[in-house]
């Protein structure tokens, strides 16, 4: 077997290695330890003994002469020290000032040269003393050509080194503006310490206002309101001396800002310019949170849900889209297309952790999580949420915090743990989160919690917060946060029928006729507060709604619901399998307090297959509840036939033939084809 070590041709060297090369070269001639500083500063291979000659004063063929003993030695391959530990070590071996004073002579050759600002500034990074007068503006674009590729710690490097040796007032604002923006990517609360100066300048007129829509968004991340407000304005005023794209800029910020802080950006006016909404139609950024604010503001919609796809098609991640790539994955979320949202959220979360941005990564990791909480993986909810806060820590997650602790709630809660629950209530968050829509799923999370934990007061409470945010906001649809009907629950719980009955239907109207996921769990808040004999039919419609709509611990709920209808009002035979179903997807999602109920009013959670189960007219119950569709591909799959099989016979898609069978699965409660009732479907 090959080696890691010989297959890249690198030596496998031991741990007194980079002492011997020192050694070595100290023991020789003087030039060749210079030689070998140059080397291991440039690092690159390229045109090595005339680089080196111009930076070490010397004539050509001599420099070239010791570039030949050093190979001969074996301490260089290819211009290059043969390996990362003698780089290093020649490189530690040089005082600070050799150094510094090294890697000007190498900036200065490489500048006149016209080598790439990015290969520039590396040196000058390591420069202690002054520099030339170009250093600074090519940091600046050695920072921009870095942010470009999405390599954001090498950019944030070139900035940090060009305010050190910056000293015009007018450029340090501007560079604080940059450095801010380097900052976020890899730690939000790195800028924040910026925040206040960079307000501060613009206020006074210092800061560039091309900077303005920057800070206002900073700004209400870490939940500085009023500050982002007076930048927002400041946009406002310019309003009709902008240009085209720079009004299209706006626009889309200002859409995106709106979706997430929609009473603050709303009260600070309109600061979109007549040229930027020309251009904005053709925005995919634009389309896709217009998106997410039409079914905020109408509910599920089919061609909002389509737009947001075709937004995303056209947009690939960058600084300039990350945020906007998150509203249109939500759009998806909210209009009940789960499957689309999980695939595009997993392609942009491989994409964010390709690019290495921290903040992305986390940012897309709690979005995915939230997806998991509505499909019933509580456990890879957990995950997702909790790797989101380690990249990420609590404190630099501002009023975004909402995000990942709702989901962790909302899991731990569904799980049963309500342990884990409390302690991330115990997490402290910024009293402006609740300006943010991320604090609507925060109310939402801890009021389950505290129902679950026999507080209906608090929980009421709680979900009359999210109303009043919601209705304020004019995004009062139970697609965001569903407040009437677990307020319903909560004023069930304190034995309030009546105003759980007339919250409950508000909320189901409000939902509308549509098949939705809003609409199912009304009915089920429908059927908790109304006498035994109307439930089943409520809850028959409720689980058919789920069960194309993909939420298990809801399907689960609704079966365990519809199981003890049909007990109460004495259909005994409907009852067992139903129940059976309820506790087995109980056990599946991991909501243990739902299947502690369901197997106490009699239901199992045995792994049999279904046809096995109880007497034939239970079978012929369930079975029912397949649609032809369903009963079609689930008969030729139990007489053998394959995914593409089926397909062609009943002429659909192969995707098609998948999601009627994932169905089927689900309502029958198997797990193989094998397992289908093969006579009864036929």
């Amino acid at each position: 077997a090959v080696d890691a070590a010989a297959a890249t041709d690198e030596p496998t060297v031991g741990d007194a290695y980079g002492d011997t090369v020192l050694s070595c070269l100290h023991s020789g001639r003087p030039l060749l330890l210079r030689l070998a500083q140059v080397l291991a500063e440039l690092d690159d291979g390229t045109a090595v003994a005339a680089r080196a000659a111009r930076v070490l004063e010397q004539e050509p063929a001599r420099v070239e002469r010791a570039v030949r003993a050093l190979e001969t030695a074996g301490l260089t391959h290819d211009g290059r020290l043969r390996h990362p530990v003698a780089r290093q070590a020649v490189r530690d071996g040089m005082s600070p000032r050799r150094r510094s004073d090294l890697n000007r002579r190498i900036a200065e050759l490489l500048y006149a040269q016209g080598a790439p600002a990015t290969q520039v500034a590396r040196h000058l990074s390591a420069v202690e003393g002054p520099v030339p007068a170009w250093a600074v503006p090519l940091l600046r674009e050695a920072a921009e050509r870095f942010l470009a590729a999405n390599r954001a710690a090498e950019a944030h490097e070139c900035v940090v080194t060009a305010l050190r040796h910056c000293t015009d007032d007018c450029d340090r604002v501007g560079l604080k503006a940059l450095l801010a923006g380097t900052a976020w990517l890899l730690n939000p609360s790195i800028s924040a310490r910026h925040l206040g100066e960079l307000a501060s300048a613009l206020h006074q007129g210092r800061l560039p206002e091309r900077h303005a829509l920057m800070l206002a968004k900073y700004l209400m991340w870490h939940g500085r309101f009023d500050e982002a407000v007076v930048a927002l304005d400041r946009i406002g005023a310019r309003a009709g001396r902008l240009e085209r794209r720079e009004a299209a800029e706006i626009h889309a910020t200002r859409e995106l800002l709106s979706a997430t802080y929609p009473g603050l950006v709303r009260r600070a006016g309109d600061t979109t310019a007549a040229p930027g909404r020309a251009g904005a139609a053709a925005d995919p950024r634009v389309r896709g949170v217009a998106a997410l604010s039409r079914i905020l503001t109408h509910g599920p919609d089919g061609e909002a849900a389509a737009a947001a796809e075709a937004a995303m098609r056209g947009m690939q991640l960058t600084k300039h889209t990350q945020e906007w790539l998150t509203c249109a994955v939500a759009a998806l979320f909210f209009a009940d297309r789960l499957e689309e949202a999980s695939t595009w959220c997993d392609h942009w979360l491989a994409e964010a952790r390709h690019r290495n941005v921290p903040l992305w990564t986390a940012e897309f990791a709690s979005l995915r999580a939230g997806i998991a909480v509505r499909r019933g993986d509580l456990a890879e909810a957990r995950r997702l949420a909790e790797s989101a806060l380690a990249l990420v820590p609590a404190e630099s997650w501002g009023v975004c915090l909402g995000g990942p602790l709702a989901h962790l709630v909302h899991a731990g809660t569904e799980a049963g743990d309500l342990a884990a629950a409390a302690a991330y209530l115990d997490v402290p968050v910024p009293e402006g989160m609740f300006e943010s829509r991320f604090g609507l799923y925060y109310l939402h999370a801890r009021g389950r919690y505290r129902l679950a934990a026999g507080q209906p007061h608090a929980a009421l409470g709680d979900f009359l917060a999210c109303g009043d945010l919601v209705r304020r906001w004019h995004f009062d649809q139970p697609t965001l946060v569903p407040w009437r009907s677990e307020a319903a629950h909560a004023h069930l719980a304190l034995g309030d029928t009546d105003r759980a009955r007339a919250l409950a239907r508000e909320q189901l109207a409000l939902a509308g006729e549509h098949p939705s996921w809003a609409r199912a769990v009304s009915l089920r808040a429908v059927a908790a507060a109304s006498a035994w004999q109307e439930r089943p039919a409520l809850l028959t419609e409720a689980v058919e709604l789920l069960e194309g709509i993909g939420d298990r611990v809801q399907l689960a709920g609704a079966l365990a619901d519809l199981g003890l209808a049909y007990g109460r009002t004495r259909r005994l035979g409907r009852m067992r399998p139903v129940l059976d179903l309820a506790a087995r997807m109980a056990e599946e999602t991991g909501a243990l307090p739902l299947l502690r109920t369901v197997r106490e009013a009699g239901g199992t959670s045995g792994r049999r297959p279904y046809a096995g189960q109880g007497t034939a007219g239970e079978a012929c119950g369930v079975l029912t509840r397949l649609s032809a569709a369903e009963r079609r591909v689930a008969a030729l799959a139990a007489r053998g036939h394959t995914n593409r099989e089926i397909a062609e016979k009943l002429t659909i898609t192969t995707s098609t033939v998948e999601q009627h069978l994932t169905r089927v699965f689900r309502k029958l409660g198997v797990r193989a084809r094998k397992e289908l009732p093969a006579a009864s479907l036929l």
